[in-house]
């Protein structure tokens, strides 16, 4: 992300290898801390993010904008511009069966009275209290993390697809549970061809927008 700190949205795009990658501003300087102060900047994230990534993509012809689940405001840019946005689940499909099942209130969880109850949920083996993820257990506090999932799981009509990672021969049961899902092929299917580029780090920018090639290869599932 760059360095302005509000509304002006990018400096010039970059190539990496036929990748076009466009840049917003955080609205922060680079002096801020922003693991430091992690909760009032996303905050501000949203805010600033939400105007700049919108001034950002109404000079770009985009068919889809993918996100992360860490950055829920994006799919509201995305539906304001009429852009199909999908989701990028960065972990197990077990995990976001766990989640939306939870958060959408689907099944019983353990809760503050009853702290060692067991979860059976389709395609999973039956799940203890030390198989669950900590967001879901009652006692275990993250800040404004759980909020943001439950507004997230709560709100999943907002994305058209969600785009899944994992290993089909680990979650065999779990990935058939879930209606509608499309194996396709692996984000990265050759690690040694990638430019040197995609793993240095960059200190004062944040890619947002990557416009792929047409030959591409894609997510590993899409719902």
């Amino acid at each position: 992300m760059l360095k302005s700190s509000t509304i002006n949205p990018t400096s010039s795009p970059i190539s990496i290898s036929g990748v076009q990658v466009c840049f917003f501003s955080d609205g922060q300087s680079l002096n801020y801390d922003r693991m430091a102060n992690y909760e009032s900047y996303k905050k501000s994230l949203a805010k600033f993010g939400t105007i700049n990534l919108s001034n950002l993509i109404s000079h770009k012809k985009l068919s889809c904008i993918i996100t992360n689940p860490f950055v829920t405001w994006v799919a509201d840019v995305a539906i304001n511009h009429g852009i199909p946005c999908a989701m990028f689940w960065i972990q197990p499909c077990s995990l976001y069966a766990i989640y939306y099942r939870f958060y959408n209130k689907l099944n019983s969880f353990p809760t503050l009275t009853d702290p060692d109850m067991s979860v059976e949920l389709p395609g999973l083996p039956l799940l203890h209290t030390e198989d669950l993820p900590s967001f879901v257990l009652p006692s275990i506090l993250f800040g404004s993390l759980p909020k943001m999932f439950s507004e997230m799981f709560q709100n999943m009509k907002r994305y058209k697809w969600v785009l899944g990672n994992s290993f089909f021969g680990l979650e065999k049961d779990a990935i058939e549970s879930m209606a509608d899902l499309c194996p396709i092929s692996p984000p990265l299917q050759d690690l040694t061809v990638l430019p040197t580029e995609f793993f240095r780090r960059r200190k004062t920018h944040i890619p947002s927008v990557i416009n792929l090639p047409t030959k591409s290869p894609t997510d590993n599932f899409r719902r």
